[in-house]
């Protein structure tokens, strides 16, 4: 078994120029990276067990969190730590819900996915159903 370990409790930020990147550059550099050299950590963190889990994932963030420090890479205004949470989030999750899921100003989420250029049956119904709860439509005639 692999022992999960903080490579980065004594070194320095960087010990260099960070070079700020947008970060969709950022990511695509750094999930291209991990996926390339650590596709075997990123299949055992799905594993079910909670503890191989969070050790993956410790191990993954670890080394994420190398990556930009060999590198130097970094974006504006986002401190290293929570750019790695960020890319780790991407990589592993539905991150572009996850500022919604735990919210209490919302109280529901839907998945529409078109079929072609259309939407599925269920959708529709779905949608109208959202729509009918919620009181979206305003006067017949407006929707």
């Amino acid at each position: 078994m692999q022992e999960t370990f903080d490579i980065h409790g004594h070194v320095g930020m960087f010990g260099g120029e960070v070079r700020l990147r947008p970060f969709p550059e950022v990511l695509k550099e750094v999930q291209e990276h991990i996926t390339k050299n650590y596709a075997s950590t990123l299949k055992d963190g799905s594993d079910d067990s909670q503890g191989q889990s969070d050790r993956s994932a410790l191990l993954i963030k670890s080394y994420i969190q190398k990556y930009l420090e060999d590198n130097h890479l970094g974006v504006e205004d986002t401190e290293q730590e929570e750019l790695c949470e960020l890319i780790y989030g991407e990589m592993t999750g539905f991150s572009f819900l996850t500022k919604y899921l735990y919210r209490d100003d919302v109280e529901e989420i839907i998945n529409l996915q078109p079929a072609g250029n259309k939407a599925k049956p269920y959708q529709v119904k779905q949608v109208r159903n959202v729509i009918l709860k919620y009181q979206l439509g305003g006067a017949i005639h407006e929707i």
